[in-house]
C-alpha cells in the first residue's frame, strides 16, 4: 500500500467542485513520453458527470464536466457528460472519454478543453450504445495494432478507430448482455498488440 485519497462527494451546485468522487469507474495516466502539461492521474468521476485530473499526490489539477443528455451532431453539448465510465491518455496527451449514455467517445486537451467527438447511438459501423471500456494501443505496439479500442457494450462487438475517431474494424463479443444494466466490460492493449476484453 503507497497511498489513498478521494471520499464519496458530489457537486453542490452547478459551477461548485466539491472535493472527492461519486462512483469514479476509471482512472487513466499520463504515458511516458506524453507532453508534461499531460502529466497527471485522469479518473473518470461517473455520477459527478465530470473528469478529474489530479497530480501524483491525488491533489486536484483540474476538473471537467457537467450532466446533460447530447449527441455528438449538437455542439451545445461539448464537454456535457452523461455517466462518463471509460478513461484513456494518448502519447500526445489528449485525453479520450467514453461518455456511456450519450453513446459517444469525446476528447479533449491535457487542460480539459474539448477537441472532437465522435459516435451517436446506433448500430452501423462507428455508432456505439453504451459505450464503456476503452483503450489505446500504446506505441511500441505492433503498426497494425494502433488504434482506441472501445467496449461498444450494447452492441456487443468491439470497435477500433483511429486517433482521430475514424471507423477502422470490428470483432463481436457474444458473451455480452445487452439487457444487463450492469454490464460494463474494460479493455486493455499491451505492447504487443494482445486485446484484453
Amino acid at each position: 500500500f503507497v497511498a489513498a485519497w478521494g471520499r464519496n462527494s458530489t457537486i453542490e451546485s452547478e459551477t461548485g467542485v466539491a472535493e472527492g468522487f461519486n462512483e469514479p469507474w476509471d482512472v487513466a495516466v499520463a504515458p511516458g513520453g506524453a507532453p508534461p502539461a499531460a502529466a497527471g492521474v485522469y479518473v473518470a468521476d461517473t455520477w459527478n458527470h465530470r473528469i478529474q485530473k489530479l497530480d501524483a499526490e491525488g491533489d486536484l489539477v483540474s476538473a471537467w464536466g457537467l450532466f446533460g443528455q447530447y449527441g455528438p451532431e449538437e455542439t451545445a453539448g461539448q464537454s456535457a457528460f452523461y455517466g462518463p465510465r471509460g478513461i484513456a491518455v494518448g502519447a500526445g496527451g489528449q485525453v479520450y472519454v467514453a461518455d456511456t449514455g450519450n453513446k459517444r467517445v469525446q476528447v479533449f486537451e491535457p487542460d480539459g478543453r474539448f477537441a472532437f467527438q465522435w459516435g451517436g447511438g446506433g448500430a452501423l459501423e462507428g455508432y456505439l450504445d453504451e459505450p464503456v471500456g476503452i483503450a489505446l494501443a500504446p506505441e511500441s505496439a505492433p503498426p497494425g495494432a494502433a488504434g482506441v479500442y472501445v467496449a461498444d457494450t450494447w452492441n456487443r462487438r468491439v470497435q477500433v478507430f483511429d486517433a482521430d475517431g475514424t471507423y477502422l474494424r470490428e470483432w463481436p463479443i457474444q458473451g455480452w448482455d445487452a439487457g444487463l444494466p450492469e454490464e460494463k466490460p474494460y479493455l486493455a492493449v499491451d505492447a504487443r498488440g494482445y486485446v484484453y476484453v
